[in-house]
């Protein structure tokens, strides 16, 4: 017996050790890609290329967090769910975009937060990879080598998604023997993911304990005159209804409702009144409002003269009462006040409904005759029916702070499920979520009746219809191109692929930024702004930061000049770098068409690669102030003395480096400067 208990005293131990060595390996895996602020911080010379990368792993992100917020949170959609066709909703009638359900017989189906990091940084490492373009852009300035693979951890937290990467490179500039190294990248994206991700899971969380959307259908239902539940008709004809007409009544009064549904604690329209008015009215039964809207005389006549409750509010009934009863989603408890949330079902989207009894589709009322003796001549039509309703609902959770201010979009889908009259949050048993004839065909089958047309300014006139346009449908999994708008200038007549619904129209022409717009409406004109890109020549001037008001100074020999423009309203960035023998030949291209902000980042370098200047600001210029004008002249903030980096190397000394770099940052964010805004002319 003792040596039994023995040899399972040695196999606990060898579990623990297990444990603790898979623990340690995921421990160390986790730590492995973590680093502190100053390891961010790169040699002067190299901060361009540092730019460059961030902004590749910047863009890289946000297009992939995008892509979850359009499926639910899911970068790839599993196999067991795109199998199973009641467990997703298809968005377009040909099945291409389709948004997992989160819950669906009986079950949850919501990726976990740790698995979303996971898939994030997967494609984030291809995409990085790819805009990189092995460092072309950089490559007239730099020796760039590659000295290991991409690594990259994703972590998303309430108010942003940082992404952390590893990749070692060895660069030098151009003309010079020492080479450095950049090993440590970080981007951050200001997206409130995980705050919109939390508010979707309590959404789904309440309506499964609450059934709010199955309680609100047959509410529905129950109000409309032209579905019958349950009565009896003194007549000798039966009562004829049919299934189809039923449903189609149904999809209406789902369409028409589903918008006007608000959720508490959410960025929501207020109701007319404050909500204790609303409260006094919960006892209040519909036959209460019923006799407050008689006269005193109906009142006796139909109730002996039993008075009203008493609890009877004395304040009038809200004019939105019912939207306050009805379809106000109050059991959110959580605060997610800027969020705000909207639910939808569109008429092309399936809805299933059985109705019982019913026979062919066709549903009546029973006939019989009174067997009294006095009313043996009475012919009575008796009905009762149940039904069962399915239909799926598209969750659209939108933050507007997100992006600073561009907003971002989150949604999931979930089906309504009424089993004989009462919500049943498990499936009914019956596949309805299948599109039945799905054409695969692409950008061949095309439907409808279209006009295209891109709008921009030519020579004076205003948003006039360019010709030659290259237009594109981008469909998300695949782009159809579509023609180009007339050479003489008017309209692109097309069909679009029946395939694509919610597709982006593409618009490309030389001169003009590259743009897109959403089809959102089944409007047969579609407009694409298009804003016209104006080229300046460039210059700079220095200003000293001790004295910025002073003298400023052009120029000097291997001084070079870093800029980075941003434009969030269209993603329009630009980057390229200057010099003294580059000044007055090398051009910028803007958006010269209309009142535009670019935010803007300035770094200047000596020629000893030392990083001893720059200036970071938001630049707004007005169109019509630069229309006739072709060059624009750069100010930025220089350091003087000039701080020597050509002997750092100890831990202290790369302390001091990011110190000094810190403070000139916050240098940067003094209150912009007349004299430092960037001069036309």
């Amino acid at each position: 017996m003792s040596k039994k208990r023995g040899q399972i005293t040695v196999f606990i131990i060898i579990g623990i050790v297990i444990l603790i060595a898979f623990a340690a390996f995921f421990l160390i895996k986790d730590k492995s890609i973590q680093f502190d602020e100053e390891e961010l911080v790169v040699e002067p010379e190299l901060v361009p290329i540092k730019e460059y990368f961030e902004t590749c792993l910047y863009n890289a992100g946000k297009t992939r967090v995008g892509q979850l917020g359009m499926q639910s949170g899911f970068m790839s959609i599993p196999a067991d769910i795109t199998n199973t066709p009641r467990s997703f909703l298809n968005y377009d009638p040909d099945g291409i975009l389709k948004i997992p359900f989160w819950h669906y017989d009986g079950e949850y189906n919501i990726p976990d937060l740790e698995d979303i990091e996971d898939s994030l940084q997967g494609v984030i490492i291809n995409d990085t990879i790819t805009c990189l373009q092995d460092f072309a852009p950089l490559k007239d300035r730099y020796n760039i080598e590659s000295q290991g693979e991409l690594e990259v951890i994703a972590i998303i937290n309430a108010e942003d998604i940082i992404i952390n990467a590893i990749y070692p490179i060895k660069a030098n500039v151009k003309g010079k023997q020492e080479s450095s190294k950049i090993k440590y990248f970080r981007s951050i994206l200001p997206v409130r993911f995980k705050r919109a991700y939390d508010l979707a899971k309590e959404i789904i969380e309440k309506e499964n304990d609450y059934m709010f959307f199955e309680n609100l259908t047959i509410d529905l239902m129950a109000m409309n005159q032209d579905i019958p539940f349950s009565g009896m008709d003194f007549s000798c004809s039966p009562k004829i209804w049919t299934v189809p007409a039923l449903k189609e009544e149904i999809k209406t009064m789902v369409y028409n409702n589903l918008p006007r549904v608000r959720v508490k604690n959410t960025d929501h329209p207020p109701f007319l009144e404050e909500e204790e008015i609303y409260q006094k009215y919960d006892r209040v039964t519909d036959e209460d409002v019923a006799r407050k809207l008689m006269t005193e005389q109906e009142q006796r006549d139909l109730f002996d003269n039993v008075a009203l409750p008493d609890y009877f509010p004395d304040e009038p009934l809200p004019e939105d009462a019912y939207d306050y009863f009805h379809l106000y989603f109050d059991s959110i408890e959580n605060d997610h006040s800027e969020m705000k949330v909207s639910f939808k079902h569109l008429p092309s989207w399936p809805l299933r409904l059985v109705s019982r009894p019913s026979e062919n589709g066709v549903m009546s009322s029973r006939m019989g005759e009174g067997n009294q003796q006095y009313l043996s001549f009475i012919c009575i039509n008796a009905y009762h029916f149940t039904y069962d309703v399915e239909y799926p609902i598209l969750t659209t959770i939108y933050d507007s702070e997100s992006y600073k201010g561009s907003g971002y979009t989150f949604r999931f889908a979930f089906p309504v499920l009424v089993d004989h009259n009462q919500g049943n949050r498990r499936n009914t048993g019956t596949t309805i979520f299948e599109v039945e004839g799905q054409d695969l065909t692409r950008c061949q089958n095309l439907e409808g009746n279209y006009e295209i047309a891109a709008l921009g300014d030519v020579d004076g006139f205003v948003n006039w219809e360019l010709p030659n346009v290259n237009l594109s449908l981008n469909c998300l999994a695949f782009t159809c191109p579509l023609g180009s708008t007339d050479p003489d200038g008017g309209r692109l007549t097309t069909g679009l692929p029946s395939n694509c619904k919610g597709g982006f129209v593409v618009a490309e022409k030389d001169g003009y930024l590259k743009t897109s717009k959403q089809i959102t409406s089944s409007s047969s004109l579609i407009q694409v702004q298009m804003p016209k890109l104006k080229k300046f020549n460039i210059s700079l001037r220095k200003h000293s930061i001790n004295n910025p008001a002073a003298t400023s100074y052009s120029m000097g020999i291997g001084d070079t000049l870093s800029i980075i423009l941003s434009n969030q309203e269209y993603d329009h960035n630009v980057y390229f770098s200057l010099n003294k023998s580059s000044q007055f030949k090398k051009e910028i291209e803007i958006i010269g068409s209309e009142d535009t902000i670019y935010t803007t980042k300035l770094m200047l370098m000596d020629a000893d690669t030392n990083f001893y200047g720059g200036y970071n600001f938001n630049w707004t210029y007005r169109a019509e102030n630069i229309e006739d004008l072709n060059h624009i002249t750069f100010h930025v903030l220089e350091q003087i003395p000039k701080p020597d980096t050509s002997t750092l190397s100890s831990e202290t000394d790369i302390h001091a480096l990011y110190e000094n770099f810190r403070i000139f940052q916050e240098i940067n964010n003094i209150e912009h400067l007349d004299y430092l805004k960037p001069e036309f002319s």
